[in-house]
């Protein structure tokens, strides 16, 4: 049984061209496709409360009972790059970058890497 909204969006449909008819009716899959996933990552939500409440609720209690440790922040690449500098500096390791990238660099200039 089809209801007034159906019946109204039909009615519509069937006043265009059957190209656009095509177009419209792909833009709506899209747009259910989209609605149903939607619906099913709400329903998931609802379904994990409870545990996101209680992993929350434990997290606290460890972090209270000094249980919990800092997680390590990941260093950005600059940060990555001197910390490789100072591993070459501590075990005096001799790198020339020209020997390494010599078929490799790039010499256009302002291109150029300062070690």
């Amino acid at each position: 049984m089809s209801s007034p909204a159906i019946t109204t969006v039909v009615k519509m449909m069937e006043s265009l061209s059957e190209d656009v008819q095509e177009q419209v009716a792909e833009h709506l899959r899209e747009y259910l496709a989209d609605l149903q996933d939607e619906l099913k990552w709400d329903n998931s939500f609802k379904k994990s409360q409870n545990k996101l409440i209680a992993s929350a609720q434990r997290a606290k209690r460890e972090i209270a009972e000094g249980l919990a440790k800092p997680i390590a922040k990941e260093p950005n690449l600059s940060e990555s790059i001197e910390q490789f500098r100072q591993e070459l500096i501590d075990e005096e390791i001799e790198i020339n970058p020209d020997e390494v990238w010599v078929n490799v660099r790039d010499y256009v200039p302002g291109r150029e890497v300062i070690w």
